[in-house]
């Protein structure tokens, strides 16, 4: 489990790490495959060649809270898309905080906001005695990483550095190299790595 987690249950599915993309995971969802990987896909140079982040679903079960956190650059943003939000969510138990603002989640609805600042969630089960008002009391949005918009695409490669996110990402962008499946055992040695924002 996440050091995020306080309490609860939180877990994702993931669909792009990386630049890498789970082909298992994301077969299930063709027209996410298609807007992410394809070679003309419209999200490939801004989602998928984010290499300093990832694409996937997230769920939330009810008693759920992830500490206040950060995430690891400022490089991109991260977009939360509401799937299955329990329709009780306008009464602030479903909530989002980044820095000293305070969202809820909506379905069919965005939230984009810099991970790099603090923020925390909350996912609190209704009062005792109240039903749940939909039958999924769970939260489950998708969440999908894209470059800053304040980095024009010329910067995007300088700013990765020399290593291996900068080759992964100039040749995503260009078309040159598929994105590849991941390889389950860069992620559990933690050879895949995230870069810190200045």
């Amino acid at each position: 489990p996440s050091p995020a987690v306080e309490r609860g249950e939180w877990s994702d599915f993931m669909l792009v790490h990386g630049g890498q993309v789970d082909a298992s995971h994301i077969g299930r969802f063709p027209t996410l495959e298609r807007l992410l990987c394809a070679p003309d896909a419209p999200l490939r140079a801004d989602a998928a060649a984010m290499v300093a982040g990832s694409s996937f679903f997230s769920r939330m079960k009810p008693g759920t809270h992830l500490r206040a956190h950060c995430g690891p650059t400022n490089l991109r943003l991260r977009v939360h898309l509401g799937i299955d939000v329990p329709a009780a969510a306008s009464d602030g138990r479903w909530r989002l905080r980044v820095g000293d603002e305070v969202r809820e989640w909506r379905e069919g609805e965005c939230l984009v906001f810099d991970d790099s600042y603090e923020h925390e969630v909350w996912h609190e089960p209704p009062p005792e005695g109240e039903e749940w008002s939909s039958s999924s009391p769970s939260r489950v949005v998708l969440i999908v990483d894209i470059w800053h918009p304040a980095i024009p695409p010329h910067e995007r490669r300088s700013l990765l550095g020399g290593g291996k996110e900068a080759t992964t990402y100039e040749q995503i962008v260009r078309g040159r190299r598929p994105l590849e499946a991941m390889n389950e055992r860069q992620l559990s040695d933690g050879s895949i790595r995230l870069i810190r924002g200045d």
